[in-house]
């Protein structure tokens, strides 16, 4: 059952850490956040970027230590130099 209940947070998840979320908005910006908010994800979504305080109206964390709340699943979108370092912590 364990692992049924773990595909479960990966297909269905209630939180979603969105690292190297992008500032940027509107057409054509290619945005994760903005596509999750916009077309009906319900769950928490918490925007990660070291350079940002918000992004969309959202308190931007700074780093995946930052976020004060359990994450079930985390959207890597960064230099695939900075991937190990984040898939670390």
């Amino acid at each position: 059952m364990r692992d049924e209940s773990e595909m479960k947070r990966f297909l269905e998840p209630k939180s979603v850490a969105v690292i190297g979320a992008s500032r940027l908005t509107g057409p054509g910006s290619f945005n994760i956040l903005e596509n999750m908010v916009n077309n009906g994800f319900s769950g928490d979504v918490y925007p990660v970027n070291p350079n940002a305080d918000e992004i969309m109206g959202r308190t931007c964390y700074h780093g995946v230590k930052d976020i004060p709340a359990e994450i079930d699943l985390a959207v890597i979108s960064t230099p695939r130099t900075v991937v190990p370092r984040l898939v670390r912590e």
